[in-house]
């Protein structure tokens, strides 16, 4: 997968954000840390210019995104415990935040 953009939404009930790429969305998520939410995407790389997000939100701070040798991570830096849902669709896969 190669990760062409991020985009945050807020809405009423949360926020989503709108991860776009091209090729299929494989990925592992980890929520090993309450206040960290990791995808990890094995084989990926970014086209983004941009390494971090800044949200400044209530629930979620930033985004990082980080190229390994093996994988293509996003860190989503939460500000209180939230719950999550991960949906996927063509070249694009949304994960919502709730309180």
């Amino acid at each position: 997968m190669v990760l062409t953009g991020v985009v945050v939404q807020r809405k009423q009930e949360g926020i989503i954000v709108i991860i776009s790429g091209h090729g299929p969305f494989k990925y592992l998520d980890t929520s090993w840390d309450p206040f960290r939410f990791i995808l990890d995407f094995p084989g990926g790389t970014s086209s983004l210019s941009f390494h971090e997000l800044q949200v400044g939100d209530v629930m979620l701070k930033r985004i990082r995104i980080g190229e390994h040798e093996d994988k293509l991570r996003l860190v989503f830096d939460l500000a209180q415990r939230v719950r999550y849902a991960v949906r996927e669709g063509i070249n694009f896969m949304a994960v919502q935040f709730k309180r």
